[in-house]
């Protein structure tokens, strides 16, 4: 898989950040819970919805 030169930039946490977050969006649309995303990822629902919460991709009750 080639990256391009912008997703480079920054440091490696900023890298991962990135990485992090464009993977929690897109598996969010086809597990929209945080149990099953956390099953689908190998990790707790906590950690999940920590991560949601950290990147500002929670859903709360009544937004859509």
């Amino acid at each position: 898989m080639a990256v391009g030169e912008d997703a480079m930039e920054g440091s490696l946490d900023d890298i991962t950040s990135r990485f992090e977050r464009s993977v929690l969006t897109q598996l969010y649309r086809s597990y929209p819970s945080t149990r099953k995303l956390a099953k689908r990822l190998g990790v707790s629902h906590t950690a999940i919805a920590n991560k949601l919460r950290e990147y500002g991709l929670s859903q709360k009750k009544g937004e859509e």
